[in-house]
């Protein structure tokens, strides 16, 4: 049986920077925990390391990760890579918001998650006991 890992999620950031080793995480679980749910999918992961190895470069972006520096790293190089991920995101949610097909017809876990969204909407919009509540029960997320 499959194990989902809840995340409270109070506030949720653009961008993540982190240091590969955590006390309690390291990078890879951080980036999977976050892919995989559809409330943090999209937020740019931009990850740190002192591991000097080519391998391990392609390692964390094969993951998913949107960047990966190597310390010591260059504050100027940083701060615009930050910037062009984030002037990316934007133009990913002026697209999104226009309703365009996304990249290469793929399905994105939001894609999925507003297809979901719909159906529910659609089967349930003339019932009485629609609400937040229910919504969250149908999506299978935590209603605060």
């Amino acid at each position: 049986m499959e194990q989902k890992v809840l995340i409270k999620c109070e506030h949720i950031p653009d961008l993540i920077i982190s240091d590969e080793m955590m006390p309690v995480k390291d990078s890879f679980e951080l980036v999977e925990t976050l892919k995989q749910d559809v409330r943090t999918s999209h937020i740019s992961i931009v990850l740190l390391t002192a591991k000097a190895m080519q391998q391990d470069k392609l390692d964390k972006i094969n993951f998913r990760a949107d960047a990966y520096f190597m310390k010591p790293f260059d504050k100027e190089e940083l701060l615009l890579r930050l910037e062009k991920i984030l002037e990316m995101r934007k133009i990913m949610q002026r697209r999104y918001s226009k309703d365009l097909v996304s990249v290469n017809n793929l399905k994105s876990q939001e894609d999925l998650f507003l297809e979901k969204l719909n159906i529910v909407l659609e089967d349930h919009y003339e019932d009485a006991e629609l609400s937040v509540k229910y919504l969250a029960k149908m999506l299978h997320l935590s209603h605060q």
